[in-house]
């Protein structure tokens, strides 16, 4: 009774409660049940787990949470594995900013971290130190809880890891019949100097990278020389560390793969990451054959008629596979036929001999699977006709093609055609520079289609099209005609070589057809630039198309294209690493443009007669000279491809700062003077187009130059592991340095030692001979970089030369100056000294050291030479080349002749000299006739 009573009230109260407006009482009961109690987890992650001793470490606490959302505070600890001698005063502030900031997170930067486990050693080895934290989390209501993170710490405290970045997109669409090349750039990292007991000058040396290789779907990676030995296509045919290189058909199409690229100072095995770089190889699936169908479009019933596709080929081989009549090139054939329009109910192109079942197999013309489909005369009634040509791989693989081809059947007279398929069809593009080609067709003489074959009278044009869903007639074209001696006829279309072609668009020539001139002089007069007929209302009635030609797509070069240079256009020589950009190109396919780049010295202008120093004082006169002075040439013509050219590029002293690639930078180290930059891109299709620099870069001189310039820029072009680079800034350095250590630029500067110079940098460029492209041009700029640095080495000084054996005694003073004579003795009794005559005669010095470096690099090029003149790769050394090789061997034994060093080093020096000689005359020597 009481327990209804209570459930009554309850009912009624929650009636009063809702008249009010209040909620209902049930959801009241709910939330109380929904109640959270409060509490706080602590979550801490260390990033990485095993850090770089020189290196970016962090911890992170944001994952920690409150279990009803409010807000938490965060109080940063040691924890207690962290040693005492790693509680420094740099990470105790790293804890205390990051607690009074109630940050969720912290990161100990490289130079804190590193300057604290130097404390321990130089180097850390694998479980020898780590870094534990303590987060302890706070709500609101005093609930707390706190989380342990450690990081272990191994390396070199004193140098950091490098850095790698892909050169160029890491996402490849690749054709089964390409070549794969990608490559990356490595670098020290941007806070390398930070590290503790890191000196400027230090230099790590190359960076080690590691190519590895994974096929998508497969847990494991491998290294790449691993993964050749079992695909043999997967063999790296490229030199450089940076760069992977694999031949065509090295996958199989319709294929995923990855390539990793891992770099590292350090190569011991340790738990800390390395940088990487993962390039995503897609293969394009199987492309359909290529199938190009020629004969006539309109034919006599009294006329053989010849169907030609024997220009089909095959998009995925490694070459083009052009099949003949037999169908070679690994194509198959199979023609059909099926008619549009014809005289009875009958099929008639059942009846064709070529589909009898004991001819469809024949190759030869006469059955159905040839390249080649011959129709004897009166085979067929008048009529339209539709012919039909699959063509399938003898291998099976991949989708086959079908073309399709109309011929019209009709009575009396026709001309039988032939257009020869032009140099174009294989590849389908034109590039617009080109303009229209000229195209041609062959009317057969006479009975050579069959006995009673004749041409009529008709009259031809040739006109351009534009192809697509509706056609348009856009020009109509000058056309030739001349007959052979065998009594054909040849039509042939001028070529047209200021047409506007639209990039992208798709034509091909047509050859109209019509018994009258007047039919085709009237659509002349209505065919202009602002007017093209769609084709359907221009063929019918007196004009027909007698023939076409393959289809072609227009390809412009790339367009548009800006250079520009980080620090704007200005540095210092041997301290400003420029890097140069390019971009702003428009092409259809931009992602698969390639570039390089060139600098060009722009010489600096003649001073008027009437100009002198002081007149330098006065800024009016300076805007006076800049104002007479004529302005530099930034477009200058260049000739890119012939060497005997006058304008050619390196014969206008110009330089290649970096050879193709797909990255639009490059870096560049540059000597003292003004530059025209210069960037050059290239399409799929090989078209280049080429940008100029608006402005020269200037590169001031560095008046307090030091070995340890050289020294800190060489470390920072060591780790790019780029020969052409290393090249680039050893020609820089002998540039600077030259004038510095003799002097030229100012009396003031501190003494540099030149072979000090230059052993740094003929250390920096030992790798440059095994991973260098071997190339004349290459031989030639490492045989002028050397040359540069030892004429830096070869300081100039005055030697006293004992001339006696030419002067004899002439130069003897008289006797009554014997008193002051060196060579008299002064005891009279004693045996008078032979006398010597010596003279003070200008020379160079060079220690035997700098020289030995510069052999040994010079043999290593030279061995690698004549190795790829052996196997037939490599034409001989041209006048440049060998004379930048000859003029290193002359600076060598020009240095030597008065070193102070040992006389045994230098008698054994000279065989190697002439080993340098014997090796550079065997290089030049193939050129020479017999």
């Amino acid at each position: 009774m009481r327990q209804t009573m209570l459930l009554l009230w309850l009912l009624l109260a929650g009636q009063d409660l809702l008249a009010d407006g209040s909620t209902d009482p049930i959801d009241g009961i709910l939330e109380e049940e929904s109640w959270v109690p409060p509490y706080v987890t602590a979550v801490l992650e260390a990033s990485p787990s095993t850090a770089q001793a020189c290196s970016a470490l962090s911890f992170n606490g944001a994952k920690s949470f409150d279990s009803r959302g409010e807000q938490l505070w965060f109080f940063w600890w040691y924890g207690p594995s962290t040693p005492p001698l790693m509680r420094t005063d740099e990470i105790s502030a790293v804890l205390e900013a990051a607690t009074k900031s109630s940050s969720p997170s912290l990161e100990i930067s490289p130079a804190v971290l590193s300057r604290a486990a130097a404390l321990f050693d130089d180097r850390i080895e694998e479980g020898q130190l780590r870094l534990e934290v303590r987060l302890t989390i706070r709500n609101a209501l005093g609930n707390s809880t706190e989380a342990l993170a450690s990081a272990g710490i191994v390396g070199s405290t004193s140098q950091a890891e490098p850095v790698v970045i892909s050169d160029g997109p890491t996402e490849v669409s690749l054709k089964y019949s390409d070549p794969l090349e990608v490559a990356v750039k490595t670098a020290e990292a941007s806070f390398a100097l930070q590290c503790a007991n890191r000196g400027r000058a230090h230099s790590p040396g190359p960076v080690t990278v590691r190519w590895e290789y994974r096929k998508l779907g497969y847990p494991h990676w491998q290294p790449l020389e691993e993964a050749a030995k079992t695909n043999p296509g997967l063999t790296d045919l490229a030199l450089e560390p940076n760069v992977v290189r694999l031949a065509p058909l090295a996958f199989q199409p319709g294929t995923l793969h990855l390539l990793r690229a891992v770099a590292a100072f350090d190569t011991s095995p340790t738990l800390a990451p390395k940088a990487s770089v993962v390039f995503r190889i897609a293969l394009q699936d199987w492309p359909q054959p290529e199938v190009r169908i020629t004969g006539p479009k309109v034919a006599s019933q009294a006329c053989d008629v010849e169907l030609d596709a024997s220009s089909s080929w095959d998009p995925a081989a490694e070459e083009w596979m052009v099949s003949d009549s037999e169908g070679a090139g690994g194509l198959l054939f199979k023609w059909s036929c099926f008619p549009v329009m014809q005289v009875g109910e009958r099929d008639f192109c059942a009846e064709l001999p070529n589909f009898a079942p004991a001819n469809a197999m024949l190759t030869d013309g006469t059955g159905a699977s040839g390249a080649k489909l011959r129709i004897s005369r009166l085979k067929l009634p008048v009529g339209t006709y539709l012919f039909m040509l699959e063509v399938v791989r003898q291998s099976g693989l991949g989708v086959g093609a079908i073309a399709r081809h109309p011929l019209e059947i009709k009575l009396g007279s026709s001309t039988p055609l032939v257009v020869p398929f032009p140099s174009y069809g294989f590849s389908g593009r034109l590039n617009t520079a080109e303009g229209v080609p000229s195209v041609e067709a062959r009317v057969a003489e006479n009975g050579a289609a069959g006995p009673g074959c004749t041409a009529p009278k008709l009259f031809w044009q040739w006109a351009l099209v534009l192809d697509g869903s509706r056609q348009f007639l856009l020009a109509l074209i000058p056309t030739l005609q001349s007959e052979t001696n065998q009594g054909a006829v040849m039509l042939r279309a001028e070529r047209l070589e200021n047409f506007a072609l639209q990039s992208g668009s798709s034509y091909f020539h047509a050859l109209l057809e019509s018994d009258s001139q007047e039919a085709l002089d009237e659509l002349s007069e209505g065919v202009n630039e602002t007017y093209s007929p769609p084709m359907d209302t221009v063929i019918g009635g007196k004009i027909r198309i007698a023939a076409s030609s393959p289809s072609f797509v227009a390809d412009q070069n790339p367009l548009g294209g800006v250079i520009t240079v980080t620090p704007a256009f200005q540095g210092q020589a041997l301290r400003t690493n420029f890097a140069v950009n390019t971009y702003l190109w428009s092409d259809e396919r931009p992602l698969e443009l390639h570039y390089e780049f060139f600098a060009f010295p722009i010489p600096e202008p003649e001073l008027p007669e009437s100009w002198n120093s002081s007149n330098g004082g006065n800024l009016s006169n300076l805007t006076y000279l800049m104002s007479i002075l004529p302005p530099d040439d930034l477009t200058p013509e260049i000739d890119w491809d012939d060497p005997t050219s006058d304008i050619y590029w390196i014969k206008q002293g110009g330089r290649r700062v970096r050879p193709w690639g797909r990255s639009p930078q490059a870096s560049l180290m540059a000597a003292p003077g003004r530059h025209l930059l210069v960037a050059r891109v290239r399409d799929v299709w090989g078209t280049i187009s080429t940008a100029f620099a608006t402005e020269p870069l200037i590169v001031e001189p560095v008046f307090n130059f030091s070995v340890e310039d050289v020294t800190a820029m060489l470390a920072r072009v060591e780790a790019s592991n780029d020969p052409n680079h290393l090249l680039e800034a050893a020609d820089a350095v002998g540039k600077t340095a030259l004038p510095a250590v003799r002097k030229e630029i100012c009396s003031f500067c501190p003494n540099v030692s030149g072979n000090e110079v230059a052993r740094e940098v003929l250390l920096a460029l030992d790798a440059v001979p095994m991973y260098m492209d071997i190339s004349v041009e290459m031989v030639a700029k490492v045989g002028f970089a050397v040359q540069g640095v030892l004429e830096v080495a070869a300081m100039p000084v005055l030697v006293d030369v004992d001339v006696s054996d030419i002067f004899g005694e002439s130069l003897k003073p008289p006797p009554d100056n014997s008193s002051n004579a060196s060579n008299i003795s002064n005891d009279s009794n004693a045996t008078e000294a032979p006398f010597q005559t010596f003279l003070l005669l200008p020379a160079f010095n060079m220690t035997l050291e700098v020289a030995e470096l510069a052999e040994e690099l010079l043999q290593a090029v030279q061995r690698r030479v004549l190795a790829a003149q052996a196997a037939k790769t490599f034409p001989p050394l041209d006048e440049r080349s060998a004379t930048s090789v000859l003029g290193c061997i002359m600076w060598m034994l020009a240095g030597l002749q008065y070193s102070p060093s040992s006389m045994p080093g230098d008698v054994a020096f000279a065989p190697k000299a002439m080993a340098l000689i014997d090796g550079l005359a065997a290089a030049i020597l193939p050129s020479l006739g017999a």
